[in-house]
């Protein structure tokens, strides 16, 4: 009877069961571009690099981590800033992760505790070599109004404003600061200004708040153009300023070892 009354429905004159009209999709979400979440039981295997710091933070290190059995040792910053470290075990308790590491260069065990989702200073390698793939060389729209600009010899951060959907080609994919926010796309605008942007990539390594909240690939860039929506403008504000122009070159965009 089920059967039947389907049969009958779908020849029903009143009932139109096809879609009417094109259902066009926004040109950001034609392509999705990230990678899948990894959760902390899982990380066995996985590697991480440890990640460069703002000049001011430098001279803390890694204060997470302890080197060996020595639970008041961390790693130094310039010592181990760039180096890969493979995951070797994984020992989950009560409110946190017990992770250990082995340096993929000289074999040196490095352990540190993951609690809220992430472990601060290193981010998964895998992220930020997808990001490569899909991404170095290519053209993208920019949705935000601004990047940053960053002079490693004075620690100055400054942002560069832009028109909305600027037009930006990704000249290069590394590591930036948070672990939070570990990729860093460095971008070139088609008037030449350069500057980067942080995202989140597959939110693995990234505590549980901020994976909800925190700049993606999907909310900062159209992997296509937008469209005449009226929005876009290549051209960066009038009112900037001039000061900002004259840090272009800036080599503290790529980590020392990537």
């Amino acid at each position: 009877m089920l059967c039947l009354a389907g049969s009958g429905l779908a020849q029903s004159p009143y009932v139109q069961e096809v879609a009417i009209g094109e259902v066009k999709l926004e040109p950001h979400n034609r392509r999705k571009s990230c990678s899948p979440f990894r959760p902390i039981r899982s990380w066995l295997g996985e590697r991480f690099v440890f990640l460069p710091k703002h000049k001011t933070l430098q001279e803390f290190g890694y204060r997470n981590f302890h080197i060996g059995d020595d639970l008041y040792r961390s790693p130094n910053y310039s010592e181990y800033v760039g180096r890969i470290a493979k995951v070797v075990s994984v020992h989950e308790w009560c409110d946190h992760w017990d992770v250990e590491f082995e340096m993929e260069d000289n074999g040196e065990r490095a352990s540190a505790v993951a609690a809220g989702g992430g472990i601060d200073g290193i981010a998964p390698i895998a992220d930020i070599e997808k990001a490569r793939a899909e991404w170095l060389g290519k053209t993208l729209w920019y949705k935000k109004a601004w990047f940053e600009r960053y002079d490693e010899n004075t620690g100055v951060l400054r942002p560069v404003y832009l028109r909305k959907n600027a037009r930006v080609k990704v000249v290069d994919i590394v590591c930036g600061w948070s672990h939070d926010e570990p990729v860093r796309f460095k971008l070139k605008t088609t008037d030449g200004e350069q500057g980067h942007a942080d995202i989140a990539w597959s939110g693995t390594n990234s505590c549980d708040y901020a994976r909800r909240h925190a700049d993606t690939f999907e909310t900062s860039f159209f992997a296509q153009h937008p469209g005449n929506s009226g929005e876009v403008d290549d051209q960066p504000f009038a009112q900037r300023s001039a000061s900002l122009r004259c840090l272009d070159g800036d080599p503290a965009f790529r980590s020392p070892s990537l």
